[in-house]
């Protein structure tokens, strides 16, 4: 998406970010402190976008928080001011005019970051860390609902934002140039209420094929409602 849809998309993405009942970031902080990257001088979150990981600055003391959407800075901000956090530089700036500067960082820090593809940008983007870069994506993100619904009809959407296709392109480069890194993972898995009703209106353009039908006959039987697993694994990529 261009910065026009991501400032329109800034109030949902804030949203869905609130209502995440993951514990990743909790969690990768304590991860940092075990590997004693945290506490730390200097860091910077590349293309933060509303600041979900805006906690981390209060183990750290210079702290900037970088993105091209002024709407996605603007509930960062809030989200700053609601956790009582002053030592965070919030700063409007595209990803690729962040790489070619030269400013160096202890830690550089990049979460589910779309415009980082290549392998080029990672190497400019390690560069500037001075003591080591995190990389962050989600790798996996499936339920038994809906997935294997949609791989069934073949209706299935690939996301490279939601699959492991980036991060094992950088492992394979690190690997390759022999870049000392270390991975990891982190699973969660959690349940949610699926409405029949809710179901057929999200299928609309397959509600007449009777496979669907069926499907829904063996997936519901005679209830109203279904509990769907959900699994979502981020990977974490500690690059020295």
């Amino acid at each position: 998406m261009n910065k026009e849809d991501w400032n329109e998309f800034a109030q949902d993405y804030y949203d869905s970010q609130k209502e995440s009942n993951t514990m990743i970031v909790q969690d990768l902080a304590a991860y940092l402190r075990d590997e004693e990257l945290l506490p730390a001088k200097s860091f910077v979150d590349v293309a933060g976008g509303a600041g979900r990981y805006l906690s981390l600055a209060k183990e750290i003391e210079q702290y900037e928080l970088i993105d091209f959407s002024e709407e996605m800075l603007s509930y960062a901000k809030h989200e700053a001011r609601q956790m009582s956090i002053t030592n965070c530089q919030f700063i409007l700036q595209e990803f690729t005019e962040f790489l070619h500067e030269n400013k160096t960082y202890e830690l550089v820090f990049s979460a589910a970051n779309p415009a980082l593809v290549s392998c080029e940008q990672l190497e400019k983007l390690r560069r500037k860390a001075t003591k080591a870069c995190l990389i962050l994506r989600v790798v996996l993100s499936e339920d038994d609902v809906f997935v294997p619904l949609e791989r069934d009809f073949d209706i299935e959407e690939s996301d490279p934002n939601s699959s492991p296709v980036v991060m094992d392109r950088f492992e394979e480069y690190l690997s390759k140039k022999h870049i000392p890194y270390k991975r990891k993972e982190f699973t969660y898995v959690s349940q949610e209420e699926i409405n029949l009703s809710f179901l057929r209106a999200y299928y609309a353009e397959i509600q007449d094929d009777p496979r669907f039908q069926s499907y829904l006959q063996e997936l519901f039987q005679s209830d109203e409602t279904i509990l769907s697993t959900n699994k979502l694994t981020y990977r974490l990529l500690t690059i020295y």
